[in-house]
């Protein structure tokens, strides 16, 4: 299977969205998200999964971006992100979809420690850096970059 392709798009739009998060103060050009959920999309042709799956993986993306948005932990942009990395990994291995969710968790964790115990820091700060550290250990470690 190619899949490396969606590897190589998703780090490099996760790189510039952080970037657009820093340098313009946490306001990012969405339409990024929205190409990378078409590349996620192409992934259909590349991974054989049953129908049924597909439209169970797809409910639960459209259910944990709703609750996303009602509770506003993130910001719109952000949870959008999360959708297409869910939907992405969801179509290529449900085992590497859980173990996204693990390392999103700890490193959430480890981001919210230091922003609030270390530095001391009230105000929203980027979290694409978050969702890039996740997605860049995710990748490394099941090697999604030469798949």
């Amino acid at each position: 299977m190619d899949l490396a392709y969606w590897a190589f798009f998703g780090t490099f739009y996760l790189i510039l969205l952080t970037f657009q998060d820093f340098k313009r103060q946490m306001i990012v050009d969405d339409r990024h998200n929205y190409f990378m959920l078409g590349i996620t999309v192409s992934l259909i042709s590349h991974v054989h999964r049953s129908l049924l799956y597909i439209f169970a993986l797809v409910l639960v993306v459209i259910a944990l971006t709703i609750y996303l948005n009602k509770t506003k932990v993130l910001g719109e942009a952000d949870n959008r992100t999360i959708s297409w990395i869910f939907l992405g990994l969801g179509y290529i291995n449900p085992f590497q979809l859980a173990w996204f969710g693990i390392f999103f968790i700890l490193i959430t964790a480890l981001y919210v420690f230091i922003k609030f115990k270390i530095l001391k820091y009230k105000k929203p700060l980027p979290f694409y850096p978050v969702l890039l550290l996740g997605f860049l250990v995710t990748a490394g470690i099941f090697k999604l970059y030469t798949q």
